[in-house]
């Protein structure tokens, strides 16, 4: 990097941003270079836009992408509505937690599709340590006390034998 002296003096700097802060201690200006434009001055890409959930650790859940999900979705006796964060069972809105509504919201997105409980860690609780993988089983079996009639014998929140779980399917 070329930077020139207030006031005349030619200096020079090779270690980046480091040294733009140190440049600009020293009273220097970038030097103007004709050339390509550095990445550097690249535009931010926008942060993913997020809503709370409730209180805790984990209250953040992306908005769903497209106007589309938006609405109530119905599974079965369930009401799903992504874009107000609410689930309902027979017109009663049910208290999930935060973690138990990123599982729903995540699971139910992709119905019959199995995920593996290190795969859940990672999209859900956005870590990956596998001594944690009793975590999804806690989570599930809160839900599923919620969610289901009969917990025991789950009909949304399906265990897959040696593979994880997924979201239905659902009986007709």
């Amino acid at each position: 990097m070329l930077v020139r002296r207030k006031g005349g003096g030619l200096s020079t700097c090779d270690r980046g941003e480091v040294n733009l802060d140190m440049a600009a201690r020293l009273n220097l200006a970038p030097a103007t270079v004709p050339g390509p434009r550095t990445s550097g001055e690249a535009k931010p890409t926008p942060p993913l836009p997020v809503r709370r959930a409730g209180p805790g650790a984990d209250d953040y859940v992306v908005k769903p992408a497209s106007a589309a999900d938006s609405g109530p979705a119905t599974l079965g006796d369930l009401e799903i509505d992504r874009g107000a964060l609410i689930v309902r069972k027979q017109d009663e809105e049910l208290p999930l937690a935060p973690s138990e509504l990123k599982l729903l919201l995540f699971l139910s997105a992709a119905p019959e599709q199995s995920f593996s409980r290190r795969q859940l860690l990672e999209d859900i609780w956005e870590h990956s340590h596998y001594g944690d993988a009793r975590l999804v089983d806690a989570c599930v079996r809160r839900l599923r006390a919620k969610i289901e009639e009969y917990p025991r014998c789950p009909v949304y929140v399906q265990t897959v034998r040696g593979s994880g779980y997924r979201f239905g399917p659902l009986p007709s």
